[in-house]
């Protein structure tokens, strides 16, 4: 009965600790932008890049590759003229398409990783 007691005392202590490290540093936030936050912090990868190619979650490699080239189309570079916008644009849509296109969870899971730390 005693260890459990300390174990629980420790664990509060920790869990204390961490409440107030949290306080302090969304001092000056209010709920909702605090959990838009989180919301940003945890959002998945695949579901970003399937709305910005405009697609189901659950699209075919087909399907994505469709998407890709009818938005290419549209926002190229050449075809809308050279800038940093057009650029930017482009290779958001391509990363959403290899994003999309690579099914595997290992995959997935690392590129939302990478995506989370970039976020970060």
């Amino acid at each position: 009965m005693n260890m459990a007691y300390a174990n629980l005392k420790d664990f509060s202590g920790d869990a204390g600790r961490a409440f107030e490290s949290m306080r302090r540093q969304y001092q000056n936030s209010t709920w909702s932008e605090i959990l838009n936050e989180m919301r940003a912090a945890f959002a998945d990868p695949a579901v970003e890049a399937a709305e910005l190619l405009e697609i189901k979650t659950s699209a075919s490699a087909s399907e994505v590759r469709k998407a890709h080239r009818n938005l290419a189309m549209l926002h190229h570079p050449d075809k809308v003229g050279d800038s940093a916008e057009a650029q930017q644009k482009m290779s958001r849509l391509n990363w959403a398409r290899t994003s999309c296109s690579s099914g595997s969870a290992t995959s997935r899971s690392g590129e939302r990783a990478q995506w989370i730390a970039a976020k970060m």
